[in-house]
C-alpha cells in the first residue's frame, strides 16, 4: 500500500530503530543521500508530473506550510 506519510506516521516508523542510525532517501539516479536539513513549506500535488520532477511542488503562493521537506546536502550545490 502506498500513501502520503504524515509526520506522526514517520515518527512511529522511525521509533522502532536505534537512535544512532542515519536517515537516507533515494538519490536522483542511484544510491542514497543523507538528510542535511528539514524545512516546512506549502506544497501542491501534481499527480500528472513526470517522475523526475516529483509529485509535489512548492506552491508559488505563500500559504501556511502543509509539508515537511527533508533536504539532501547534495541537492543544494
Amino acid at each position: 500500500m502506498v500513501w502520503d506519510m504524515t509526520k506522526r506516521e514517520l515518527i512511529e516508523a522511525l521509533e522502532q530503530y536505534d537512535d544512532d542510525m542515519i536517515v537516507l532517501f533515494p538519490g536522483y539516479e542511484n544510491g542514497y543521500d543523507a538528510i542535511d536539513s528539514v524545512d516546512a513549506d506549502h506544497t501542491i500535488c501534481n499527480p500528472d508530473s513526470d517522475w523526475w520532477d516529483g509529485e509535489y511542488q512548492i506552491s508559488m503562493t505563500p500559504l501556511t506550510p502543509n509539508s515537511i521537506l527533508l533536504n539532501a546536502k547534495h541537492r543544494n550545490v
